[in-house]
């Protein structure tokens, strides 16, 4: 088998400058893009699809998100893994940031949000920590895969140690202390036809699902560009995200 993915990751209207960074692949990218990119994979050996969602300010959120897109794309890049290996990969992953923040205390505070899929031999895993979002496209509608760690109060960490957003109840580094992670698999048996979204949240954000899904359709690239171009007719108030994937029996 095979995968088709459409992909496009843009600041958006307001934000100076673009802290999401997006992977397929070995591919990963936080350079802003006007239209989507399109790519194949062979699923005969391991693939990664993931958004990483950076905050942090200054220039923290940037580096974080490229920083988690370049040791998970490493990281996942193996046969055979299951869940208890992908758990450890990015919780290795979380533990890395932190020690990173430890050489440059200039991005202390630094993390990011991760959403994505691993994808070998007929099996996919989707995985996430934060509110960036995996879906499946079930014809006409999305069910979303992964889990938001959101809560409407702020409820994270101590006074010191305070939160990683005022939304975002876990993420990968995103706090001056270290703070491990639990994050969220679901796993999914491959075949032909499947396709997948995965978003920031400058997506979901700015279109509701009745909107995302009125824009679905066969064509990956016209409804990765749709997508984008419907986020930013909403506002584009955030760094905007997505990744669009079908599985094939050969390649597009």
């Amino acid at each position: 088998m095979h995968l088709h993915i459409a992909a496009l990751t843009h600041p958006g209207k307001v934000r100076e400058r673009n802290e999401d960074t997006i992977a397929v692949g070995n591919w990963i990218t936080s350079q802003a893009m006007d239209v989507a990119n399109d790519f194949n994979l062979d699923l005969s050996i391991p693939q990664i699809l993931l958004i990483a969602d950076g905050m942090g300010g200054h220039q923290g959120g940037k580096v974080a998100s490229e920083w988690v897109a370049a040791a998970l794309s490493s990281e996942l890049a193996m046969p055979e893994l299951n869940e208890t290996s992908l758990i450890a990969a990015l919780r290795d992953t979380n533990r890395g940031l932190f020690e990173n923040m430890k050489q440059d205390k200039s991005l202390l505070g630094m993390g990011s949000t991760v959403a994505g899929l691993y994808l070998h031999n007929g099996l996919a895993w989707a995985f996430n920590v934060g509110d960036s979002r995996v879906y499946w496209v079930q014809g006409d509608f999305l069910a979303q895969l992964s889990t938001d760690d959101i809560l409407e109060t702020p409820s994270y960490g101590d006074v010191v140690n305070q939160p990683k957003t005022g939304r975002i109840t876990q993420a990968l580094g995103g706090a001056t202390n270290f703070i491990d992670i639990m994050p969220h698999l679901r796993q999914i048996h491959l075949r032909p036809g499947h396709v997948f979204l995965l978003c920031s949240d400058g997506l979901s954000d700015m279109l509701n699902l009745d909107e995302m899904e009125s824009s679905l359709t066969q064509d990956l690239t016209q409804t990765t560009n749709h997508l984008f171009t419907q986020a930013m007719a909403a506002g584009g108030t955030d760094n905007i995200s997505i990744l669009l994937a079908r599985v094939t029996h050969s390649p597009k």
